[in-house]
């Protein structure tokens, strides 16, 4: 990443700690709908979209493969998210060890120079399968502001 893309981001991380940190998903944003003792499906949420990076977690229960989440902003893809950890609140909901949370920071993605020029930010995440994807609308979609 040369030192201009990096004064951008981090002129962004600065501009986005001024934003709340958090934003909760409205009722008809995706929701966890995961249940004790559940076997197959394919399940996740996005905790929080915030300065530091995205975070959340997501199982796909019917495949022993490690799953591979993309990120977009503005419908660009900028990112991929392949590396889980435990979280006991979801083990404890399917009653087994698994690797289901998610963390990316901003500082891991391929954000194009251009995107910072950008009045606002379509933040989304999502899975792709042959047969269907998980996203948010599926999608949560989060508007940051970047002025």
């Amino acid at each position: 990443m040369n030192s201009s893309i990096r004064t951008d981001l981090f002129r962004l991380v600065k501009r986005l700690a001024n934003v709340l940190p958090y934003k909760k998903p409205s009722a008809n944003r995706i929701r966890p709908n995961i249940k004790k003792g559940v076997k197959t499906g394919i399940y996740g949420h996005v905790d929080s979209i915030d300065h530091i990076g995205i975070s959340g977690w997501f199982l796909d229960l019917s495949s022993e493969t490690t799953p591979e989440l993309t990120v977009l902003i503005n419908g660009v893809p900028v990112g991929r998210i392949s590396n889980f950890f435990y979280r006991q609140d979801i083990a404890q909901i399917l009653g087994k060890y698994c690797l289901s949370g998610f963390k990316v920071f901003w500082t891991e993605l391929n954000i194009p120079e251009w995107l910072f020029d950008e009045q606002e930010w379509n933040v989304e995440v999502f899975m792709k399968k042959k047969t269907k994807a998980w996203q948010a609308k599926d999608k949560l979609e989060l508007k940051l502001l970047t002025q």
